[in-house]
């Protein structure tokens, strides 16, 4: 599509480049040469100057797409390795989120000491003694 455009570019400016460069000269605006058997076509120098400074402006812009082209190339790939970060970083995100889930379970679970079966057995034994210790001195 981008070959496209600018061959049609191209074409715009060569059929400008030609009103451009039409004099108001009587014809013959060419001729057929021959030059040490050579064929070539002849024309008046202001329309070789028109034409030259046209192929010049042709070639910057010619130029100028080619940059604009590399400039599209770069963003595009830019944005690939943009939207690979992306994925990586979601799988980062989901990942710290579990993390982050067994983290306040785990809090949780330590909030809850009373239900823990070692406690209970501790303070049994130590009531257990308590009372032992209470019958023995009032004994």
């Amino acid at each position: 599509m981008n070959k496209f455009l600018i061959a049609f570019a191209l074409w715009a400016s060569s059929s400008v480049a030609q009103a451009q460069c039409a004099t108001d000269e009587p014809e013959p605006r060419r001729a057929l040469i021959s030059f040490q058997g050579r064929e070539g076509l002849w024309f008046p120098m202001p329309i070789a100057r028109c034409v030259l400074s046209e192929i010049e402006v042709l070639r910057a812009t010619m130029r100028e797409n080619e940059l604009l082209l590399d400039g599209q190339r770069l963003r595009d790939q830019r944005i690939a390795l943009l939207s690979s970060s992306v994925e990586i970083t979601r799988g980062e995100a989901s990942a710290l989120a579990l993390q982050l889930d067994e983290a306040t379970q785990e809090l949780e679970r330590s909030r809850d000491f009373w239900k823990h079966p070692v406690l209970w057995f501790s303070v049994g034994l130590l009531l257990g003694v308590i009372a032992v210790g209470a019958v023995v001195i009032a004994i």
